[in-house]
């Protein structure tokens, strides 16, 4: 480098600008004075940045010499503690976290690890701090707690009270059967995401893509020829984006359709489902500020309008009558362009669509809760991973949502602190649901989902609430009907006036004038 620079200033001197020949001489000034400043900027300015570069890389080589020839009987690495960079290139998957072994939480009674991924009971995973826990949930995702969030995040017992003190997973039995050769390839195995509209699908799918691979699919060979095309970019580890079939289409779908986004090649029998669902009446409330491709008759002020409050009986657009008389909004959900599912409501879409996974007998699939993708990451994505026959990977540090996933993923969605706001308090379950929504709730949505997943139903202050909302839109409405009613006799009068029509038995000087 030093020989290079010091050409090109030999090079620089002899050719040095002398000016143009023609022109006054002030312009011959200007000239030299360019001349001499690209003289500069192209020949000394690097040769001094060489000259200082080379001297401090000789002055560290020869301090590691000094210090290796000193030290020649000082503490050295152990080569048996030390993975070989050319191994960590050429087999990241052995990048895992050894502390991830969590048996004992959860449903299922399956040992899902296989091979490399067992652990010793002596590396359980240490029972969080509940008292800090959502603390250290930001803290960990690179959000920084001031006061005012500490203030607004609720208490771990707001939290046990909706959703339990551990994480629930249903369906670890049938992980012995998904990671069977006999059944499913290991080099052509897929986990994909699944679940309705607001349920957290983004962020589990990129939960498993950044920690989560099977290390069969990187032995084969095959694989090389799409990683580094940007549709197939996580197919090397077997995470796909979604199910095949969409994440958001029910289960009949499965083999009767191909996804628009990461579902070509796929065969769609290798892929382990993994549902997420919400809390309904948080799931609800999200319908209500982003619907995606459902439609029904809201409004910001009742929503999820369940059930049709007085004056919205009058119009009768969108309603139906269900075996009790009551008269509910219909819920129509566009899965295809060309696709149309009718449902009597919110909760009848919630039902239908998650019952459909639940029932499944032929094939494994999981299911799991938001909440718990929020509040115990590494538990659900390790647990997950290893149902698949993966590996956990980049998880040293362990595994926690990244400073994006502290930022909203599209319009309408929440960010990571304020999901935790949301999510872990029933302040703002039922903000905007008459008591006949919540009632009606409680009656129709599935027993079996509820208790399987530790949800509970609206209680007897929710519903009271409900009352007072429903109050306030009776009286809402009545203001509403009276303005209307005023404003129709306002046009009236004035159309008799311009009319000639005399009013209230009164006659009009007008027109006697023009008769």
């Amino acid at each position: 480098l030093l020989e290079h620079q010091i050409r090109l200033l030999v090079m620089a001197v002899i050719k040095l600008p002398k000016g143009r020949s023609r022109v006054t001489r002030k312009t011959k000034k200007n000239n030299n004075a360019k001349g001499k400043l690209r003289f500069l900027i192209y020949s000394v300015a690097p040769l001094g940045i060489s000259v200082y570069l080379s001297i401090h890389l000789y002055y560290v080589l020869y301090n590691s010499l000094i210090n290796n020839n000193n030290n020649g009987e000082g503490e050295r690495f152990n080569d048996e503690d030390v993975t070989p960079l050319s191994k960590l290139v050429s087999q990241p998957h052995i990048i895992a976290d050894t502390a991830t072994d969590i048996d004992n939480f959860g449903d299922g009674n399956a040992n899902v690890n296989a091979g490399s991924n067992a652990n010793t009971n002596a590396n359980k995973i240490a029972p969080p701090d509940k008292t800090e826990h959502l603390e250290q949930i930001l803290q960990k995702s690179r959000v920084q707690v001031t006061p005012d969030i500490k203030k607004k995040l609720p208490s771990w017992n707001q939290v046990d009270k909706l959703y339990g003190s551990k994480p629930q997973i249903i369906g670890l039995e049938t992980c012995a059967a998904f990671q069977s050769t006999t059944t499913i390839p290991k080099d052509d195995a897929y986990i994909g995401a699944a679940g309705l509209f607001n349920t957290g699908t983004n962020l589990l799918s990129k939960l498993l893509q950044n920690h989560c691979s099977i290390p069969s699919r990187r032995e084969k060979k095959s694989n090389a020829q799409y990683e580094r095309r940007q549709p197939f970019r996580y197919r090397w580890t077997g995470m796909l984006f979604q199910v095949p079939w969409g994440k958001h289409n029910p289960i009949s779908w499965r083999t009767h359709h191909v996804a628009q986004r990461g579902a070509e090649g796929v065969e769609q029998t290798h892929v382990l489902p993994v549902v997420i669902l919400k809390d309904p009446f948080h799931w609800m409330s999200s319908m209500c500020r982003h619907a995606y491709a459902a439609t029904w008759r809201h409004r910001p002020r009742h929503c999820p309008n369940l059930v049709a409050s007085a004056g919205e009986e009058t119009k009768k657009r969108g309603l139906a009558k269900d075996g009790k008389g009551r008269n509910l909004f219909k819920v129509i959900v566009w899965f295809q362009k060309t696709e149309k599912y009718s449902y009597t409501s919110l909760v009848d879409l919630y039902n239908r669509w998650y019952r459909d996974y639940l029932e499944i007998k032929d094939f494994p699939r999981l299911m799991i809760r938001y909440e718990d993708l929020l509040l115990y990451p590494e538990e659900i994505v390790t647990k997950v991973c290893h149902c698949g026959g993966g590996t956990v990977m980049n998880a040293m540090n362990g595994i926690h949502h990244d400073s994006s996933s502290s930022k909203p993923n599209h319009k309408g969605s929440n960010g990571l602190t304020e999901a935790l706001i949301r999510y872990g308090s029933e302040d703002h379950r039922t903000d905007t649901m008459t008591n006949h929504d919540l009632e009606y709730a409680n009656e129709e949505l599935d027993s079996e989902l509820m208790n399987l997943f530790h949800y509970t139903y609206a209680d007897a202050s929710a519903i009271q609430r409900g009352a007072g909302n429903t109050a306030l839109m009776d009286a809402r409405e009545e203001e509403r009907e009276r303005k209307k009613l005023l404003n129709y006799n306002k046009n009236d009068q004035k159309k008799r006036i311009e009319g000639g029509i005399p009013i209230s038995g009164q006659v009009n000087s007008l027109s006697l004038t023009q008769n």
